[in-house]
């Protein structure tokens, strides 16, 4: 089709062949969707898109369109979506939305599940806590230079004031998130990584506050206070949009983010959430869609069960044979189906809701956190008893503090979930998605791998690639 629409001149420019996505040419999406569409937005169009691998597919989808009429095509290969403005006069966009289907390209309607934003509170607190820290430092900086209560005294407790309340706000806004999860973990017997960092926290924030009021002033560490909290949350959100990211490209698989169907209620057809899908109903199912539970089928079908067991090769069911949850009706057109159990006993619904567990850390860290807050403890207990003992509370408070903030995990809390980010950007990039946190943790055991269905978990051409 490349050939005879005259779109190979992009190909002949590259330096190698671009292997093809097996079995995509095998999912073509019925189009129904595109009237209610444009009747609600004429003249333009936002629909999910497929299998673009590189700039030449980005290319040849503009260049079609060119082709079919004048419109304006914006693709953002990052979320697989087709933007299209153009005149519903000069172009057919339906015909042009099932040349790039025959080319390969699965379109489907635009997901009506929201993306996962479980990290925007996190976000706020990020934003508001940076946004203390520059502040903070500002007045800091006058103390490094030279300013103390001997020379100006007016001044410095002017500036030490000012960074109490900025550290104060730090505390309130983004220390509590470290100390609620510390607190949560305390309740259910767990020493996980936060207590460290809450400990830290705590102690610097407090023996800031003694030496502020009681001692001296120059020796506060509200600075440090504000300025660890906003390194922690910003480690703390670094993971946690990965997370979300690995979530998103879940649910977006294979069109299980599409969470409605549609149902025929006697002459009437209503759209329902996957959610309410009891046994017994009569469910539509357009071509190319998935099969949200387990169905018996009234007519013959041929599906794709590669979603299932990594078979590419289509599976035909006849009449009253049952059509398991997960596949991807292939033809030969849109059926009508029984569902044999309700959604939440289908095997499709225990995927999805392991895919979004929350991620957890590996079982390495989660030992090695538990004993590095006993070690903490350990050493601010004795540092403390053995100078209060020595040179009395003051001097005990001082020394306390220090171990806290010396030995709380502030590159730790940062540099395992950076390099986790690092390591799941990287794999996703060659088309490895993670679903389970210690997949990674778990690779390091693995010494052989034997490859089988070539052409579906694999290229035609089996060749070894070095990560």
């Amino acid at each position: 089709m490349i050939h005879d629409q005259q779109l190979d001149r992009y190909y002949k420019l590259k330096d190698k062949k671009t292997s093809p996505l097996i079995g995509l040419l095998h999912k073509k999406n019925n189009l129904d969707w595109v009237e209610a569409h444009l009747a609600q937005t004429p003249g333009q169009i936002k629909a999910q898109v497929k299998g673009v691998q590189c700039a030449a597919c980005v290319w040849l989808i503009q260049e079609m369109a060119k082709k079919i009429g004048s419109a304006q095509v914006s693709i953002n290969t990052a979320y697989g979506t087709l933007t299209l403005s153009f005149d519903p006069e000069a172009f057919d966009v339906k015909a042009y939305l099932s040349v790039l289907q025959d080319l390969g390209y699965v379109v489907s309607a635009p997901s009506k599940q929201a993306y996962v934003q479980t990290s925007r509170g996190l976000l706020i607190r990020v934003g508001i806590c940076a946004a203390l820290s520059m502040n903070v430092m500002m007045f800091s900086a006058s103390i490094y230079t030279g300013l103390n209560a001997s020379n100006t005294s007016s001044v410095f407790q002017l500036v030490t004031h000012i960074n109490l309340v900025i550290a104060t706000l730090a505390m309130l806004i983004g220390g509590t998130y470290f100390l609620q999860r510390a607190y949560k973990g305390l309740k259910m017997g767990l020493l996980h990584f936060d207590l460290p960092i809450s400990i830290g926290i705590v102690l610097a924030y407090a023996g800031s506050l003694y030496t502020h009021f009681f001692g001296n002033p120059e020796f506060s560490y509200f600075d440090t206070v504000t300025i660890f909290i906003t390194l922690m949350l910003i480690g703390r959100l670094v993971q946690q949009r990965m997370i979300e990211k690995n979530k998103n490209q879940i649910m977006q698989s294979q069109e299980a983010s599409v969470f409605n169907i549609r149902k025929r209620e006697g002459e009437a057809i209503v759209e329902i959430p996957f959610e309410e899908i009891q046994q017994g109903d009569r469910l539509l199912i357009p071509l190319g869609s998935i099969f949200p539970v387990a169905c018996i089928a009234e007519q013959s079908v041929e599906i794709d069960l590669s979603w299932i067991n990594g078979e590419s090769t289509p599976v035909l069911k006849f009449v009253g044979e049952l059509i398991p949850s997960g596949a991807t009706l292939l033809g030969p057109h849109a059926v009508e189906v029984i569902a044999d159990v309700e959604y939440h006993g289908a095997e499709l619904a225990e995927l999805l809701t392991q895919a979004q567990q929350k991620e957890m850390l590996p079982l390495l860290w989660q030992n090695f956190a538990k004993y590095y807050v006993i070690g903490v403890l350990s050493f601010v207990t004795i540092g403390f008893a053995f100078w209060f003992w020595k040179a009395g509370l003051h001097q005990a408070i001082s020394v306390a503090v220090s171990i806290a903030v010396v030995t709380c995990p502030c590159s730790l809390g940062l540099a395992i979930p950076l390099a986790r980010t690092l390591a799941y950007r990287i794999l996703m990039f060659e088309g490895v998605l993670i679903q389970r946190s210690h997949t990674l943790d778990d690779m390091q055991k693995v010494q052989h791998v034997a490859f089988d269905k070539t052409g579906t978990l694999t290229m035609s051409d089996l060749h070894w690639r070095n990560l």
